[in-house]
């Protein structure tokens, strides 16, 4: 398997698994490993008003992204696509809204931020993935 190929999957697990435990929280929010002191509340952030975006609780928003994700990731022909460009630009306004709905709320979720992390990373992987594709097909 090729090195951004690989790297993209393993983003995309990480991802995947964060967001099963964001939305594992959102209907268990008692189970819940995170500081809740200072800026650091993920509780604060995961119950907010800004969690659910029409009427979907953002992380299980953000577990379809990385399901969809991970199908695309292993069709070379959807690739070449323009999909994979809309889809990921989806990707980028959620982590846009994450960041701006955090600063709104005055605290930070590590979960959340990890996420946010995940995705631009994919984002900048898939890219370059798709780059290496288009030059080799």
């Amino acid at each position: 398997m090729e090195k951004l190929k690989l790297l993209l999957i393993i983003l995309l697990i990480i991802g995947m698994g964060d967001a099963i435990y964001e939305s594992y929280l959102y209907f268990q929010p008692k189970a819940l490993v995170c500081p809740d002191t200072g800026i650091i509340d993920c509780s604060d952030v995961i119950t907010s008003q800004y969690s659910i975006l029409f009427g979907v609780p953002l992380a299980i928003l953000g577990l379809s992204w990385f399901i969809v994700s991970i199908i695309i990731s292993f069709y070379d022909k959807l690739n070449r696509s323009m999909f994979p460009l809309i889809w990921y630009m989806g990707g980028f306004l959620g982590f846009l809204y994450s960041i701006i709905s955090q600063g709104i709320i005055g605290k930070i979720c590590i979960y959340c931020t990890l996420l946010d992390a995940v995705i631009i990373l994919t984002i900048i992987v898939m890219f370059f993935n798709r780059k290496k594709l288009i030059k080799s097909g």
